[in-house]
């Protein structure tokens, strides 16, 4: 992937960018991640979980190489880059997208329990890493869908991004909060956890991340990767049973345009006036 992205990007860069004037860029899906104890061992891990996470592919495109965590782990499983290749990949990403969601504990995982079946070679067994969330698990096929608020961990994620990968264009392509779709058009726990995530943007611009870009995942509820349609993100509601597919506001909608077109305070008083004078049903 990397080298196909890199060989794209010279293609344009030579070909096109200076008539269209874009940018090229790859994105990440970027868990904030924290260690779940004080201890060394779960430290050391959530490093290890970063290099993983993020500095597979953004160290090839910063610096022209994989982390040494990555190497050390799996060995000969991981390619070699030719010199040429190297140089190619090298700074052949504009910009760096960061999909986010929420923050995880990270828990050094060792298995003493002796086996006959052999090593499962996948990610998490790689990284001998465990993830929690406080509303679930992450580790393997289990999946969970109400993400907790916690801002702080996008903030730590951008920082993390600007010290280890010299401050690149970062633009968050996603970043938003599922609830069980259809439940109510008065989705207030969404306004609120956009407010907050938009405010650590801000902190980290603040602090010097290099951050353009802040895309909320989603204008209209969709089929969902994960969950199909029985958790929606959209700030519009979907009717799937209506053979027009009937779109309304929910009050996350009139927010997010009130705080684009500067007329909205984005102080928490501001969103319970909303819901008093919200103008579509309560729920559906």
């Amino acid at each position: 992937m990397l080298l196909a992205h890199a060989s794209a990007s010279k293609l344009y860069k030579l070909k096109y960018k200076s008539k269209q004037r874009g940018s090229i860029g790859l994105s990440i899906y970027a868990f904030g991640l924290t260690p779940y104890s004080n201890s060394k061992e779960d430290e050391i891990a959530t490093q290890r979980a970063k290099d993983f996470l993020f500095g597979w592919m953004l160290k090839p495109l910063v610096f022209g190489d994989y982390p040494y965590a990555m190497k050390r782990v799996l060995g000969p499983r991981l390619p070699v880059f030719s010199e040429e290749e190297s140089e190619q990949v090298k700074g052949s990403s504009d910009f760096v997208g960061i999909i986010h969601y929420t923050t995880v504990y990270v828990r050094n995982s060792t298995s003493t329990t002796p086996s006959l079946i052999p090593r499962r070679q996948d990610f998490f067994t790689d990284t001998r890493d465990f993830f929690r969330a406080s509303r679930g698990l992450f580790m393997g096929n289990s999946t969970f869908f109400e993400w907790d608020s916690i801002p702080w961990g996008l903030e730590s994620v951008l920082e993390y991004v600007k010290q280890s990968y010299n401050n690149p264009p970062i633009y968050i392509l996603e970043n938003g909060t599922p609830m069980k779709h259809g439940s109510t058009l008065q989705d207030t726990p969404r306004i609120e956890y956009i407010q907050a995530y938009i405010g650590a943007v801000l902190n980290a611009i603040k602090n010097g991340s290099d951050t353009r870009g802040y895309f909320v995942w989603s204008m209209i509820d969709v089929y969902e990767l994960l969950s199909g349609y029985m958790y929606s993100y959209g700030m519009y509601h979907v009717n799937f049973s209506d053979s027009g597919l009937k779109r309304s506001p929910k009050l996350s909608a009139s927010w997010y345009t009130g705080f684009l077109n500067g007329t909205m305070d984005v102080s928490p008083r501001d969103i319970t006036q909303m819901q008093s004078h919200f103008s579509g049903p309560s729920s559906l």
